[in-house]
């Protein structure tokens, strides 16, 4: 079977990865807004949190891995990593201090979520408000 990616009927955003003997890569893609300073994410499950970041400040997260790195493009900031992920559920939240999204001068940010098969992939957007999970 493979990896699988969801929403669950409650709408809150999560990852199931279900059907896996052991761990597996898992691709994330953060795109901020110009406001990275307002913002933060936490990555959790039932065990607690795995990885967070707020202001760019990582927890979690190899930043020293060739699987991580961060640029800016125009008025967004980017993020990418990999995190070696067991089976299980997973909720993302995302928080904004400002309370307007990840959203700036038509740059709309979020988290890309993908795994090893094709066609395993979300994005998460946060448009609005000062949380989203």
């Amino acid at each position: 079977m493979s990896n699988r990616f969801m929403l669950t009927a409650a709408g809150t955003a999560s990852v199931a990865l279900s059907g896996m003997a052991s761990a597996e890569l898992v691709n994330f893609s953060v795109h901020f807004d110009t406001y990275y300073s307002e913002a933060s994410w936490q990555l959790s499950n039932s065990s607690g949190m795995i990885a967070s970041m707020t202001s760019l400040a990582v927890t979690g997260i190899d930043t020293a891995s060739s699987n991580f790195s961060a640029y800016q493009s125009g008025p967004s900031i980017f993020v990418n990593f990999q995190l070696d992920l067991p089976a299980g559920d997973y909720t993302l939240a995302m928080q904004d201090t400002w309370g307007d999204g990840w959203v700036w001068a038509g740059a709309a940010g979020g988290i890309g979520v993908s795994g090893p098969v094709a066609g395993d992939s979300l994005f998460f957007a946060f448009s609005s408000g000062s949380t989203a999970s």
